[in-house]
């Protein structure tokens, strides 16, 4: 049985020139998409975040999103979607539920998580994809990112995902 993480590395050897996602007027190969989840799971590890450890994610239904979710895949982390719509209650009751770290957002969420992550105290690491008034933007690590990453750590009976509805 192959996991998501294994068949992405495959599938970014053996169709690294083919078009893999396509969002507006931007495009990635799937060359181009592996070498994002690859720095993001990296950028990850370097923020604390190793198997088996919930990254709540808490983006729109955007790339950033995806490359997100498969970073998680990538090193073995719970990936834990959250919807875009949610408010201050929703996100304090899913990262203390869930004891995340890390949180990855984008500029509009990032006031919000913001206002309250006092209160969450399992939450170290705000990674903002567009960045915020207090955080570089995400891309701009990504960009200097080297991925050193250990190959096929995640198994098929690892957990994956941690959806709430």
């Amino acid at each position: 049985m192959q996991t998501l993480s294994e068949l992405l590395r495959s599938q970014a050897r053996h169709f690294r020139h083919k078009t893999y996602l396509v969002c507006e007027d931007k495009s990635w190969t799937y060359g181009e998409y592996f070498s994002q989840v690859e720095k993001l799971a990296q950028v990850l590890v370097e923020h604390g975040v190793s198997k088996g450890q919930p990254v709540c994610l808490y983006l729109p239904s955007r790339p950033e999103l995806a490359f997100a979710y498969h970073a998680c895949q990538l090193i073995g982390a719970i990936a834990t979607p959250m919807s875009s719509m949610y408010r201050s209650a929703e996100l304090n009751k899913i990262v203390a539920r869930t004891g995340a770290s890390v949180l990855v957002t984008d500029t509009e969420r990032a006031p919000l998580v913001r206002a309250v992550q006092a209160g969450l105290v399992t939450l170290q690491h705000l990674l903002v994809f567009g960045g915020d008034d207090q955080t570089a933007p995400l891309e701009d690590l990504l960009l200097r990112t080297v991925p050193h990453l250990p190959e096929d750590t995640v198994g098929p009976e690892d957990v994956a995902a941690l959806f709430f509805t």
